[in-house]
């Protein structure tokens, strides 16, 4: 009884339990901002080493990683991951953050830049446009912009129906920022010559930003 009890608190047939996993989430989701790597690193390995973590407990610590655009300590994890099962899930964890400023936009875009290779490769286009419908509907015009130039089809549509027109303009409405329409426009009027100098007028623009 008491072991059937507790493979079911555990959310893989070994490592940490339930509530041991969302403990380490939450240490790591407040303290990217707060405390160094190395302090985060060895905090992670101290639990390891009591509680030997699984390869799906590895991978579920990306979630506040990636949510907090802490681009070492991912390094770190993805180093103990042999690979990425759930990587759309990540890459949409890296487009929801709330904060405009533009060193946060960045970090955004060095977080994409680091799971894109994890993507397997017939899955590229749809992984990359999915996250493109997510970024555009926070109105994020340059993880956009990143993301398109990246393999991201702007015609792609999601189950939904939307395409990244839509979910741009639904922004625009709402807000009252057309900058991602703008950019959109320009990259279809652009032509496959002119499209790569569209997204550099665009990272001038951000450049520009304070």
């Amino acid at each position: 009884m008491g072991a059937d009890m507790k493979e079911a608190e555990q959310g893989s047939p070994a490592g940490l339990t339930k509530e041991e996993l969302s403990k380490l989430q939450r240490y790591i989701g407040k303290s990217t901002d707060e405390l160094p790597t190395e302090q985060i690193v060895a905090h992670i390995e101290k639990v390891n080493d009591k509680t030997p973590l699984t390869e799906e407990d590895w991978e579920k610590l990306l979630i506040p990683v990636c949510g907090n655009q802490n681009t070492e300590v991912l390094a770190y994890l993805l180093g103990r991951l042999g690979k990425v099962r759930d990587i759309q899930n990540y890459m949409k964890h890296s487009v929801m953050g709330q904060e405009k400023r533009k060193e946060y936009l960045l970090k955004r875009i060095e977080i994409l830049k680091t799971l894109i290779p994890y993507i397997p490769g017939n899955e590229k286009t749809a992984v990359l446009s999915e996250t493109m419908l997510d970024a555009a509907w926070y109105g994020e015009t340059e993880v956009v912009g990143f993301l398109v130039e990246s393999g991201a089809d702007v015609h792609y549509k999601n189950e939904l129906g939307k395409d990244v027109f839509q979910y741009a303009g639904e922004f625009a409405e709402k807000f009252g920022d057309d900058t991602l329409c703008q950019y959109l426009q320009s990259y279809e009027k652009g032509g496959k010559e002119n499209r790569k100098g569209v997204f550099a007028r665009l990272r001038g623009m951000f450049s520009q930003k304070k």
